[in-house]
């Protein structure tokens, strides 16, 4: 298979870490191109089977055939660089690696430059459950949902609701960093104290131009919705395809940030307890230190 017909970079995860962000704001740069729906979930060969609540949305984004994935880039111009933001792809990251280099060649030569962002777990887990929460998704409490994850698993509930499980950073990435030695490791933090300045990092290392982004815009919030039916009728709000192609672009993603402001501003934002970050310390203290050590980077205040 040809290459140039292949995204030129990845971002992998972690899921709830920034990924969402980071792909929106590069997609706003002229010499890159990342398709517009939100992950394309192709390397990491996932079954369209899991059976959770709702997950049969997933099912129906999972993208089996090739061709179809190539066709997620085909508006793309010759002077852009291509890429794929799916947080599956680390948590998936086996499956992963073989399909990159199945369909990228085993010599290695024209492999993709792979993204990943790490955020503290015990934050992230949280941030994952009011994902679901937001979306109507998980019905118990924090604690009871990580006490079932063994279970959901076994039932085949997407990987998404493993809230602990992927958390377990170093034997997702040390794979990646051995088989592509120049993935690039963002740290969230890092990205929440100066977005422009990880931007920039990132530019550099896609070989692009460097460029003044619009930090303003926020990107996949969660939170508890304070009026239920608000939120699923606000949510589900879309732009039929008929209208879609006659709209300028400029006015369609203003529609868009439309949305996402009347979304967010029936969000209710909720602290994880004293309690529930206890707990967390403890099944994640001697992951982070493995972790510090693998990327050589002190992490020892994600345990404070």
């Amino acid at each position: 298979m040809k290459n140039n017909i292949l995204p030129e970079f990845l971002i992998v995860g972690a899921a709830k870490s920034g990924t969402t962000a980071i792909a929106k704001y590069l997609s706003e740069h002229e010499q890159i191109f990342i398709p517009e729906r939100k992950e394309c979930r192709f390397f990491s060969e996932m079954n369209a089977d899991f059976k959770g609540p709702k997950d049969n949305h997933v099912n129906k984004t999972i993208v089996k055939d090739v061709n179809q994935y190539i066709s997620l880039f085909n508006k793309a111009k010759k002077n852009q660089i291509k890429g794929d933001a799916s947080p599956d792809y680390l948590f998936h990251y086996d499956k992963t690696i073989a399909n990159i280099k199945k369909y990228y060649g085993e010599a290695g030569q024209n492999y993709p430059r792979i993204i990943i962002i790490l955020r503290n777990p015990i934050l992230r887990a949280f941030s994952n459950y009011m994902h679901l929460l937001r979306d109507d998704r998980e019905k118990e409490t924090f604690l009871k949902g990580i006490a079932l994850e063994k279970e959901r698993t076994n039932e085949n509930w997407e990987w998404f609701w493993r809230y602990k499980e992927q958390g377990f950073y170093a034997k997702q990435i040390k794979p990646f960093i051995d088989a592509f030695p120049d993935t690039k490791v963002i740290i969230y933090d890092d990205f929440r104290k100066d977005n422009q300045k990880v931007l920039n990092e990132l530019t550099d290392y896609l070989e692009v131009d460097r460029k003044q982004f619009d930090l303003a815009k926020k990107h996949n919030e969660s939170g508890k919705p304070k009026n239920r039916v608000f939120h699923k009728v606000s949510s589900k709000l879309v732009i039929p395809p008929s209208v879609r192609n006659i709209i300028p672009e400029k006015k369609l993603n203003q529609l868009k940030e439309l949305k996402q402001v009347i979304v967010k501003r029936n969000l209710e934002k909720i602290n994880i307890s004293e309690d529930e970050k206890k707990y967390l310390k403890e099944v994640y203290k001697e992951e982070i230190i493995q972790l510090g050590e693998l990327l050589n980077k002190d992490l020892s205040h994600w345990l404070k």
